[in-house]
């Protein structure tokens, strides 16, 4: 009878095993690519609309911080044209709570073959919410983050904008978003992990690497109602000359500390894609290289006071026009003044007046003073292509 007894367990273990051997079978051989495709989601699972980035900040004169650019979190609203019960009746249903174009939805319901396409882009929480309140079946909504500039397009070419670069990678792609790119980029947020499967596995030290000490957020000297003051006066400025392109800065002349910084013509960065023109993206005041004009005046006048070769009651003879080394040069509107003091130089922009200013003070230290001007020297302004 024991013997029996154990014969019966013996097959009754065998049995399990045979049948615990071929569901393995399965798992492992036949379903296996299937099961690991599935535990590859469940486990990492890439979230390219998802990602974390540190914050800009303009600085009011008070010491509070104004957002400049920052992350807007909503959803990616998509269907599965294979589970849409009615696509007339579900377009009606989403097409109530937010407007969606009709032949792009039905072109996309028509992909009966494809799970996933989507439909809206950067919708709003509370949309997003109303949405998923009908329960639709067929319809996906998934987390979605973005970039938001909060003031538009104040201190746009400062600011710059993100893109994706060719390794479809979240990056800084002009000014201090890409000047501080690796300040301000989060390249270890990119990826979900189950928490799980980081414990047992120990993820984190085959997935996330490299150097995170310089992650951050960045605070601007740039004063907000400074910043919006200048570009308003540009705005001004533009008009009234109608010209092609306006800039200015204002700036602490003892610390270097920008306050202002503006270009026109601008550009707003939460819509940077419906720019035609990808010229408005750079910022002139540091990238164009400009011929000076008569703002070399003051710092030739300013030379020539402190080599003590004029004095505030120097004259000189102003004929309109002069001779140097074989070139004509004449004042603005070809006139003489004859006889004027050296402030008349700078009041009325006068080219005679400042080459006379340079022969009293002589070639060679004419030429030395400009030098310890340092034009032409990079300024290490923290903006890129200077």
């Amino acid at each position: 009878m024991q013997t029996f007894r154990i014969r019966v367990l013996s097959v009754i273990v065998f049995l399990f095993a045979l049948v615990l051997a071929t569901r393995l079978f399965f798992v492992q051989i036949i379903l296996g690519q299937e099961y690991s495709d599935s535990a590859d989601r469940q486990y990492v699972t890439s979230t390219a609309s998802m990602f974390n980035r540190g914050s800009v900040y303009f600085q009011e004169k008070n010491g509070n911080l104004i957002s400049a650019a920052t992350l807007k979190t909503g959803f990616t609203l998509a269907i599965n044209p294979k589970e849409l019960t009615d696509a007339g009746e579900t377009f009606e249903a989403l097409n109530a709570i937010m407007p969606i174009d009709r032949d792009s939805f039905f072109l996309h319901a028509n992909k009966k073959e494809d799970p996933y396409e989507e439909i809206a882009f950067r919708v709003s929480p509370d949309l997003g919410e109303q949405i998923a309140l009908l329960d639709l079946p067929g319809v996906i909504l998934s987390r979605e983050q973005w970039r938001f500039y909060p003031a538009g397009t104040l201190a746009a070419q400062v600011l710059g904008f993100i893109g994706y670069d060719n390794n479809n990678i979240v990056t800084g792609r002009y000014g201090l978003e890409r000047f501080y790119n690796d300040v301000l980029k989060r390249e270890s947020k990119d990826l979900f992990v189950n928490f799980f499967a980081e414990v047992f596995a120990n993820v984190a030290q085959t997935i996330f690497h490299g150097d995170e000490n310089r992650e951050g957020d960045i605070t601007l000297t740039i004063e907000p109602h400074v910043e919006n003051f200048l570009e308003q006066e540009l705005g001004r400025v533009s008009l009234a000359w109608k010209s092609d392109s306006s800039g200015g800065l204002i700036i602490n002349p003892k610390t270097g500390a920008i306050y202002a910084l503006g270009a026109l013509p601008s550009f707003n960065p939460n819509t940077f894609n419906t720019e035609k023109n990808s010229s408005v993206f750079t910022n002139p005041v540091v990238e164009s290289v400009f011929e000076m004009g008569s703002i070399i005046k003051p710092l030739t006048m300013a030379a020539a006071r402190d080599a003590g070769a004029v004095t505030p009651e120097t004259e000189y003879y102003a004929a309109g026009f002069g001779l140097l080394d074989g070139a004509t040069i004449k004042n603005f509107d070809g006139k003489g003044r004859g006889r004027v003091p050296m402030q008349e130089i700078l009041n009325q922009s006068l080219n005679t007046g400042a080459v006379f200013l340079m022969q009293q003070i002589g070639k060679e230290k004419f030429s030395k003073y400009f030098k310890a001007y340092e034009l032409g020297e990079e300024t290490g302004i923290d903006l890129p292509n200077e």
